[in-house]
């Protein structure tokens, strides 16, 4: 009976704690003594089972179970414990190469997103402080954003609560007509 001993830890725990959040290292020191305690296990155990006297018990048994005996011995040497094979290996290098595409993906757009802030970033910095800055230098900067003072005026401080209200609207000529009559026809009774 042969069996392979997997002892070794393919994990990076000193890249792991560079990279934990500080909130969460206690769980990963958990995890890395949890592991430890594991291989110390598997490493106190023999690498082989002992082995078996079988002669011992050929003469401890009864003449008619000789042959149990040696057919238990038979098998015990040919028995073999099937190690697993690593069937999900190419699969997770499958999924290794998608994500490592994803963060490629994601990065470039990241990148581009970055350069974006960067012009904007240059562009506010060569821009008039907003401190110094007129309404005219405003509508210059921010012609989108700007208030359009010739379809809908706005008074200093340009703030909604100063601006003046709108007027009620006008009633038609008709509307006057109709009101002039009925003061007419009050005013005859």
């Amino acid at each position: 009976m042969s069996s392979k001993r997997v002892v070794t830890t393919f994990v990076k725990y000193s890249e792991l704690f560079s990279r934990c959040p500080k909130e969460q290292v206690m769980y990963l020191q958990q995890v890395n003594a949890k592991a430890k305690s594991y291989v110390e296990k598997i490493n106190s155990l023999p690498e082989e089972l002992p082995k078996i006297d079988w002669d011992f018990y050929k003469s401890k048994v009864r003449p008619e179970y000789v042959t149990m005996v040696e057919d238990f011995e038979k098998k015990y040497t040919e028995f073999q414990v099937p190690y697993p094979e690593n069937v999900y290996e190419e699969e997770f290098e499958k999924m290794t190469e998608e994500v490592k595409q994803e963060i490629c993906e994601y990065k470039a757009k990241s990148d581009a997103r970055i350069e974006d802030y960067e012009r904007k970033i240059c562009y506010l910095q060569e821009m008039v402080p907003y401190d110094q800055m007129t309404m005219d230098d405003f509508v210059d900067a921010f012609p989108d954003e700007a208030p359009d003072f010739i379809k809908r005026p706005t008074f200093w401080p340009h703030t909604p609560d100063e601006q003046i209200k709108p007027m009620p609207p006008v009633p038609s000529e008709v509307d006057h007509k109709g009101s002039k009559e009925k003061e007419l026809e009050m005013d005859s009774t």
